[in-house]
């Protein structure tokens, strides 16, 4: 069973889940399945990337973040870049976009990212 607590602080917008054994660290796109969170994986419509892990706080709880500025601490991103959910890789940022664009990250400095709000798109079907 999945628990959470949504908090707002400042202009961030993210969430304490408890999920038992999650297995999800720091920086995966994750959503929710109706049951438990997943890895994102951009091969469907229903598995694009809604929250982004910023925080592994134990094995059974994470916070995600759904948008803001976030410090995760010393990470291997490329300053300035913006990452995608990965279309071949569940949980796996990607500096490449696919034909179901799901923007996540924008890297702000070696220690702070933004999660960019949901919104995917289809580049065929022009939204």
């Amino acid at each position: 069973m999945t628990t959470f607590e949504i908090k707002y602080d400042k202009s961030n917008v993210h969430a304490r889940f408890t999920q038992a054994g999650h297995n999800l660290p720091i920086l995966t796109p994750v959503y929710h399945d109706g049951t438990s969170w997943i890895k994102a994986k951009v091969d469907s419509d229903s598995t694009v990337a809604t929250a982004l892990v910023v925080r592994v706080v134990d094995v059974d709880t994470i916070d995600a973040g759904f948008s803001g500025i976030y410090n995760v601490g010393t990470h291997s991103l490329t300053l300035g870049k913006y990452y995608f959910t990965s279309d071949l890789v569940s949980g796996v940022l990607s500096e490449t976009n696919s034909e179901l664009s799901n923007p996540i990250v924008q890297v702000i400095t070696a220690q702070e990212i933004r999660v960019l709000e949901y919104r995917p798109m289809r580049y065929s079907l022009g939204y």
